[in-house]
């Protein structure tokens, strides 16, 4: 039986291998918020409802790797990577980077769920 996660990974990793990834510092960015307090969003300058939405500078303060579900942050106090790979549609860990994008090992092996 295939099982469609591990189907699913393992065309984003294909695709993602067609591209250069850069490794870049995490760092914390404004985010927009919405009234409840419920709903967050990276903010880039984007047009958005003043009476829905606020924006929080440093707002944006973790990430997650879009494989294993690592975090990534700023904050040097914290055991989470302070550096990872990036594209625009997302963030690698150093090791699923090395893992799944480099080495092309089967993600339902190396993640092992």
């Amino acid at each position: 039986m295939v099982d469609q996660y591990y189907e699913d990974m393992r065309d984003d990793i294909k695709e993602a291998q067609s591209h250069k990834w850069a490794l870049k510092k995490w760092i914390s960015q404004p985010a927009l918020f919405d009234k409840s307090g419920k709903y967050a969003t990276p903010y880039s300058g984007q047009d958005f409802d003043s009476e829905q939405f606020h924006i929080v500078e440093d707002g944006w303060d973790h990430d997650h790797c879009r494989f294993c579900w690592a975090t990534f942050c700023d904050n040097e106090n914290h055991e989470h990577f302070h550096e990872a790979y990036h594209l625009e549609c997302g963030w690698v860990c150093p090791d699923c980077f090395q893992h799944l994008i480099i080495n092309s090992e089967d993600p339902e092996i190396y993640l092992g769920h």
